[in-house]
């Protein structure tokens, strides 16, 4: 099964990461769902009167994490019970007409740009993050961060000594719970500092982007065959002990994972 647009894969979900949707320092839930809401709502109010559109929302917009990725100020909730963010100025939501030409990227940007995880993920992994994952600020922090799923299904694979199949996930609902507790922590991991400027295993520093690392040796360890899961989950450790109690949880799923995999 192929998926050919991750940003709209099905009617309960969709991504807005590549217009900038949580380039903000400040990028909780609560924080983007009132700035995409508020978005659309003006945009009902000023349909056809773009430009003024835009003066009403500059107010709305806070401190960015990077500040060459464009945020743009088109992008909002287009369905009324706000489950999918997507362009406000796509046709689809404007009679027919095109208005994405205004937009910093333009139209033909905007209709032909996929992602990178459209050409790096596998059929496998996008199937599993897309069946899993059912609402727009967690599915976009998932499908975008190649290394998490990579880094997560490459050791389930190791287990069960084959490529995942998402198919199993239709059949055995104790599977797909534990890989959604999983996946889960990308919005609520315990060892993510939220006061630091991270998104995923990049940091910032005025207007450059950094690759964090973990100490493992000045904490006394031998580096995490998790290290690129605890990357991707902005872990920041101060002891020792939390690196260890946080491989536990990895481990934990990831073997209930495996003891699952062929139950269903």
């Amino acid at each position: 099964m192929s998926h050919p647009f991750l940003c709209h894969p099905d009617e309960v979900k969709s991504c807005g990461a590549c217009c900038g949707l949580y380039n903000y320092r400040e990028n909780s839930r609560a924080v983007l769902t009132e700035r995409l809401r508020r978005r659309s709502e003006i945009f009902s109010h000023y349909r056809g009167e773009l430009e003024q559109y835009r003066r009403a929302v500059a107010a709305l917009e806070g401190e960015k994490l990077y500040e060459t990725i464009y945020n743009c100020e088109f992008l909002g909730f287009i369905d009324k019970y706000e489950k999918r963010v997507g362009c406000l100025l796509h046709p689809n939501g404007n009679n027919g007409r095109d208005l994405r030409g205004i937009s910093f990227y333009g139209a033909d940007l905007c209709r032909e740009h996929l992602c990178p995880s459209h050409e790096k993920l596998t059929t496998a992994e996008k199937a599993v993050v897309i069946r899993l994952v059912n609402d727009w600020y967690l599915y976009g922090l998932l499908i975008t961060d190649i290394d998490l799923v990579k880094s997560y299904l490459g050791h389930i694979q190791n287990g069960v000594g084959e490529e995942f199949d998402p198919h199993k996930l239709n059949t055995n609902s104790a599977l797909a719970l534990v890989m959604q507790s999983f996946f889960s922590w990308k919005e609520q991991w315990p060892y993510r500092r939220n006061e630091a400027q991270r998104f995923g295993k990049y940091y910032f520093v005025d207007t450059e982007y950094h690759i964090a690392r973990i100490e493992y040796k000045r904490l006394g360890l031998k580096p995490s065959p998790y290290d690129g899961i605890f990357l991707s989950l902005a872990s920041e450790f101060e002891k020792k002990d939390e690196v260890l109690a946080a491989g536990k949880m990895v481990r934990e799923n990831i073997d209930k994972v495996i003891a699952l995999y062929g139950t269903g």
